[in-house]
């Protein structure tokens, strides 16, 4: 096989990841913050009561889902994504995410009078944390 050759497949296989990077990013953006709300018979729902866990989150998403644009941009018009322009992708994705987090509490938890999972049950998260409808819903680590 020839070096040539061996480019253009490391070239696909290149794409290939990225957009299954992008899928992932997006299903994760769908499942954390956009489900909660299409679910009728919501009894669990994983939010940050810090918000800063959230934005965090949200902007790593959103560099998963600009990264098979960013590939299209090298492989098919020769020139990368500027800094400035991924920065500010992330920024307004890490922005939904957070303001996503804080509707969650507003619009799901707080109406639902679901209670955070509690620390003397055995439950311990460190990032995210559990809300639930019964406390017998909650994960024992």
């Amino acid at each position: 096989m020839s070096i040539e050759n061996k480019s253009v497949s490391a070239g696909y296989l290149i794409i290939f990841l990225s957009v299954i990077l992008g899928c992932g990013g997006i299903w994760l953006i769908v499942h954390m913050y956009i489900s909660p709300f299409l679910d009728s018979n919501l009894q669990k729902v994983m939010a940050d009561p810090l918000m800063i866990v959230s934005f965090l989150i949200g902007a790593s998403l959103g560099m998963m889902v600009l990264a098979p644009i960013n590939v299209a941009f090298r492989y098919f018009f020769s020139r990368e994504l500027r800094v400035k322009t991924i920065f500010i992708f992330m920024l307004c994705v890490g922005i939904f995410g957070g303001g996503m987090n804080l509707v969650l509490y507003k619009w799901i938890i707080e109406p639902n009078h679901m209670i955070e999972c509690p620390k003397k049950n055995g439950y311990k998260k460190n990032l995210m944390r559990d809300y639930v409808t019964d406390i017998s819903l909650c994960e024992k680590f």
